[in-house]
C-alpha cells in the first residue's frame, strides 16, 4: 500500500477508504467483496458469538483467502 501513498490502515475504515482511493483496488471488486466477507464473519464471530464451522473455515480458506492471496501475488 506504501506504493500508492496510503500507509496508515490502522481501521477497517482505513481500509474500507483504500478500496475507494486506489485505482488497481477499484479495478478488482471481487477483492473488495472478499474482503468484505472475511470483515463480516470476523466481526460476528466477535459480537455476536458466532462460531464458524471447520467446514466453513476451509471453505474461507480455499475461496477468500486463496483469491486475495493470488491477486496480492500477482500485484507485486
Amino acid at each position: 500500500m506504501a506504493k500508492f501513498n496510503y500507509m496508515n490502515v490502522a481501521s477497517y475504515g482505513d481500509m474500507d477508504k483504500a478500496f475507494d482511493r486506489i485505482a488497481l483496488l477499484k479495478r478488482n471488486a471481487h477483492v473488495y467483496d472478499d474482503y468484505r466477507s472475511l470483515k463480516d464473519d470476523s466481526w460476528a464471530a466477535r459480537y455476536n458469538m458466532w462460531r464458524s464451522t471447520l467446514a466453513e473455515v476451509v471453505d474461507s480458506r480455499d475461496n477468500e483467502f486463496a483469491r486475495i492471496r493470488a491477486f496480492v501475488a500477482s500485484s507485486i
